[in-house]
Formats: C-alpha cells, sequence, structure tokens
C-alpha cells in the first residue's frame, strides 16, 4: 500500500477518503492483508504531524498546536500497527531502489520492498505512473476494490 493512500484516510482527504475507507475497512476486518513498508510508518507521523500543523495554525498557539499534532501523528500509526503488517526494509532494498529508474525514491523502495515479499500480489497507490516499471500489478484504490470487492 502506497503511503498517498495511507494519507487520503488518516487526513480524510476528500476526494480520495471513500476509497482509502473501504480498503481500511478490508484490513481491519481481516479481509485483505495491508502490507506497508517499515519506512512508511515515520513518513506516515511526519506527514501527519505536518498536516495537523498546516491545517490548525490559525486556531490555536503554537505549543498547543504541537501538541495536537503529535497527538494526531501518533494516533495514525497507532492505527496502521494495529492493521497493517510490516514488511522489513534492508540494505537490498535500498540500494535497488537507489539505482532503479524511478523517478520518486520513496516509490521505488515501496516496490522493491514488495518485490522481495511474495505476499505482496498488487501494488495499490493513487500515483501509477510512477510505478510504470513494476513488474508487481498496480492499481489505484478505486480498480483495486472494484475488481476483487466489488465496490
Amino acid at each position: 500500500m502506497d503511503i498517498n493512500v495511507l494519507i487520503d484516510y488518516l487526513a480524510a482527504r476528500e476526494k480520495f477518503y471513500d476509497s482509502a475507507k473501504k480498503l481500511f475497512k478490508l484490513a481491519e476486518q481481516k479481509d485483505i492483508v495491508m502490507n506497508i513498508a517499515s519506512v512508511s510508518y515515520g513518513h506516515v507521523y511526519y506527514l501527519m504531524y505536518q498536516y495537523v500543523k498546516k491545517t490548525r495554525q490559525d486556531e490555536v498557539d503554537t505549543h498547543k498546536l504541537a501538541i495536537e499534532a503529535r497527538n494526531a501523528a501518533s494516533n495514525a500509526v497507532d492505527l496502521l500497527l494495529q492493521i497493517t503488517k510490516c514488511l522489513p526494509i534492508d540494505l537490498n532494498v535500498i540500494k535497488q531502489a537507489h539505482n532503479s529508474d524511478f523517478l520518486d525514491f520513496e516509490d521505488a523502495i515501496q516496490f522493491y520492498c514488495a518485490l522481495q515479499n511474495p505476499e505482496c500480489k498488487v501494488i495499490i497507490t493513487r500515483d501509477e505512473n510512477d510505478y510504470k516499471n513494476s513488474t508487481i500489478p498496480v492499481m489505484n484504490p478505486d480498480e483495486f476494490l472494484e475488481l476483487f470487492y466489488c465496490k
């Protein structure tokens, strides 16, 4: 699962939230295994922290905002820890990603991490173009839901 889909749900990004919510529900019910690379937890924490600070910066004082941002980021990681499977990233994955033709390093890490884990049958992302060299099928959330779960 690519980070953009995780953030769609966790930040309730309006245009993409419904599909992401369905994926999270399937993962919570154990109908799917939501695999994410170990680095994704740190990325999600950082992105949720920044998201809360940016969207609420005019509402509260900076200290209170930092606490709220930290709590929101921590809650996001707590949820992921409950419903996702953490896939390890080793030096080989980093080297492959670094030496790849992927334009986005984070996407390359996601791909090579998935590639070394045979249980990963599909990469779900909204940035399908970033995975044009993928040897693993790539789908956006709507395609995945329609194909496998009759959205």
